[in-house]
């Protein structure tokens, strides 16, 4: 429903905006995201009165022993690893879906793959390495359509055409004929820069990790300001501050209640994107779209894994209806 907020994108006229314009751009997705997640676990923080971390290791500095222990879980988690990645790249060539939908489908996608989906949000490795690998495969995807079709992948590839347009390279089919060396260097720039990024986070890790055992209400004042400035910076609106608040109290009432936010957060992501996608669909071939055959399957399969999801669950509640019994 609030991906419905803002100009209407086969009319041109504002929906559910009222009088305020700055949500005729649609509400801001790094107020939504930040309000959401980093507020919540902010307060939380506060409340609690405690460190991140549960407890410092010897010497109050990881080592890069733990380090490489860390690193260890990737190649253990192979298959993970292998179907984010390709499932990151392909979202990255879907022009318009950007990281935060590839992190998030394969938060989802690892939940539901996992046998023991309740450790996640309670440090579960398979959740750092799902939405990671996507999120760098993402960017190795997003270079497709930029180059060959001229149309950007993400925001970050919107600025890498803007500046091939300044320095003359039309993007397009014939890059690769015309400008294969350029394709070449795009290419082997993400692998060094990966690499680079690697190297240096890992020498400087032991002593950012310090930060999560400073006690939380010294760092959460410092983390809000950050956040109330990206809020700001990001479209220059101080009405979005006014729905950091709204959305910091929605997504705190959430972890109290235990609900899920990442749905929220997928539905305001992909929201503008299947509205499109549906009216397009529904011009071209009217409501008989839905009879067609890869619109059936995709039904079925949407129908299978809601189906799969409340087995699932209702298993899980017994098994703890028995546990307790016993």
């Amino acid at each position: 429903m609030l991906a419905t907020v803002g100009m209407d994108q086969q009319t041109g006229t504002p929906r559910y905006a009222g009088d305020f314009v700055f949500l005729w751009d649609c509400i801001s997705l790094v107020t939504a995201v930040l309000a959401m997640f980093a507020v919540p676990e902010m307060l939380s923080l506060s409340a609690r009165g405690t460190a991140i971390a549960a407890q410092a290791p010897v010497g109050e500095r990881i080592s890069y022993g733990q380090l490489l222990r860390g690193m260890a879980e990737v190649p253990r988690h192979w298959f993970l690893t292998l179907r984010t990645a390709v499932i990151g790249a392909i979202v990255g060539i879907v022009p318009g879906l950007g990281g935060s939908a590839a992190a998030w489908l394969c938060y989802g996608h690892a939940v539901q793959t996992s046998r023991h989906p309740e450790r996640f949000g309670k440090g579960a490795i398979e959740g750092v390495i799902a939405p990671e690998s996507a999120s760098n495969a993402k960017e190795g995807g997003a270079l497709l359509p930029t180059l060959f079709f001229g149309i950007p992948g993400s925001s970050g590839m919107a600025i890498l055409l803007s500046a091939f347009i300044i320095l003359g390279i039309q993007p397009g089919p014939m890059m690769a004929v015309q400008h294969l060396d350029v394709v070449w260097s795009l290419i082997w720039a993400l692998v060094i820069g990966n690499l680079m990024a690697v190297t240096i986070l890992l020498v400087i890790c032991r002593w950012i990790s310090v930060l999560t055992f400073v006690n939380g209400r010294l760092l959460v004042p410092f983390i809000l300001t950050f956040i109330g400035l990206g809020c700001f910076l990001g479209d220059f609106n101080w009405q979005n501050l006014v729905l950091l608040v709204v959305f910091g109290a929605l997504g705190y009432g959430f972890l109290r209640a235990g609900w899920p936010r990442s749905p929220f957060v997928i539905g305001l992501i992909l929201g503008p994107t299947a509205e499109n996608s549906l009216q397009q669909a529904l011009q071209i071939w009217g409501p008989a779209f839905f009879l067609r055959p890869v619109s059936l399957v995709l039904i079925a399969l949407i129908a299978l894994i809601v189906v799969a999801a409340l087995r699932r669950q209702l298993r899980g509640g017994v098994r703890i209806h028995e546990g307790g019994a016993s």
